[in-house]
């Protein structure tokens, strides 16, 4: 299970912020760090974000069309194809050990 500590939330000023499904508030308080940098640095599963945009002035903004969100709907997409494959490539092995065995 992932957790991480929510930081303070500045009462002041604009900032990109990511919102996990557990209501934990990520401001990143670095300057120019976009929110995917953010999420990849601090190694955030993509199953946990619930969104992606602004704290101003101490409140969340979420954003409509979220590069955050386009994000992790990549990273789900990719995370569901590989383990496709990975099934697909056990299911080859299997066969091919039941054909051998049967060879035996």
């Amino acid at each position: 299970m992932f957790h991480i500590h929510q930081p303070r939330i500045p009462d002041e000023g604009t900032f990109p912020a990511i919102k996990l499904k557990d209501g934990t508030l990520l401001p990143i308080l670095t300057p120019n760090t976009p929110h995917i940098i953010f999420i990849e640095k601090n190694h955030i599963p993509v199953e946990e974000i619930s969104s992606g945009g602004w704290i101003v002035d101490g409140d969340y903004r979420e954003t409509d069309r979220s590069d955050t969100m386009r994000y992790v709907e990549q990273q789900l997409a990719r995370k569901r194809m590989l383990e496709k494959r990975m099934k697909q490539r056990v299911s080859s092995i299997g066969r091919f050990l039941i054909k051998i065995a049967k060879e035996i």
